[in-house]
């Protein structure tokens, strides 16, 4: 190949040197791009220690130099102290009582705030509020809210709410009360279903945490396992009557009752009565119960079809 051959091959030369260089430059360029995205820039926070640093208090309490185990306990502890249970709405008598605002410690970030704290800080618990299942409005408006239980959130009606006071407060009658309202809680009914109280509860053994209490058997007090859950089955069987929901079984006590008005109780008996209704509406029902210091509340809820 001559000199003259040689030269038309310079050009060419030139731009794969050309494209070659412009194609690393935009690889460069990429990465950089992409490092970026992965490591976006973030602001400098405060290291958390091992210990708590000097003159570093809680509330008032000296915590200088405890480990994070330690701090855990303590704020544990205060958090007992400061913890309160949110209270439902209910309807008692014809009044409405008002809903509570619960609250709690947020250990987790209480504890990072703590180990945190530049020396010489009194530090403040972080508290979560609590917000009631059931509130005023839902109980007034005659509309569908967005409840939210412990484990999901229900689009629903408050259908109904009877309560009943307990006059016999005694520890083994209120455990019992507490199981059986525990049981049939957030129980679901399809349209057409019908409930059997003594299906979903079953015997009052020890075994499921039942214990002694009054009972009222062929006109006579005695004592039994389960004592006191007709309060439960007495103050369902009247949210289901406000409801207008189909009594399929009742039945009345051998003596009169003092939680609910003359002739409106229903006692139950393992394999001798039962109470029982069924779901006349249009789409499911759930049941939601809560003992309210003495009140025993049951609302019962129409679900929205989604």
């Amino acid at each position: 190949m001559d000199l003259k051959d040689k030269l038309r091959y310079i050009p060419l030369l030139i731009a794969l040197i050309l494209i070659s260089g412009l194609f690393t430059v935009l690889i460069r360029n990429n990465n950089l791009i992409n490092q970026s995205k992965e490591e976006p820039d973030r602001q400098p926070t405060q290291p958390e220690q091992k210990q708590v640093n000097t003159g570093v208090t809680l509330q008032g309490h000296e915590i200088t130099g405890k480990t994070k185990k330690e701090l855990d306990n303590i704020i544990n502890q205060l958090g007992q102290k400061e913890k309160r249970k949110s209270q439902n709405a209910f309807i008692f008598k014809e009044v409405i009582i008002s809903e509570q605002i619960g609250q709690r410690i947020d250990i987790s970030a209480t504890l990072k705030k703590a180990l945190t704290a530049e020396a010489g800080t009194d530090v403040n618990l972080v508290i979560e509020s609590i917000t009631p299942v059931i509130t005023t409005e839902m109980l007034k408006k005659d509309q569908y809210f967005e409840i939210e239980l412990e484990n999901e959130v229900i689009n629903g009606l408050v259908l109904s709410n009877y309560t009943t006071y307990l006059e016999d407060n005694q520890l083994n009658r209120r455990n019992n009360i507490e199981i059986a309202l525990q049981e049939i809680n957030q129980h679901q009914l399809k349209p057409t279903e019908e409930f059997s109280f003594n299906q979903l509860i079953g015997f009052p053994t020890a075994d499921k945490g039942y214990k002694e209490a009054t009972i009222i058997d062929s006109g006579e007090f005695s004592s039994a396992l389960g004592g006191g859950i007709c309060q439960v089955s007495s103050t369902l069987y009247n949210a289901a009557s406000q409801a207008q929901l189909k009594v399929t079984e009742r039945h009345h006590h051998s003596m009169t009752v003092n939680y609910v008005p003359t002739g409106q109780d229903a006692t139950v008996s393992p394999n001798e009565k039962d109470f029982r209704f069924v779901n006349n509406q249009d789409s499911k029902l759930m049941i939601l119960t809560e003992l309210i210091d003495r009140y025993v509340v049951i609302y019962l809820i129409k679900l929205k079809e989604t």
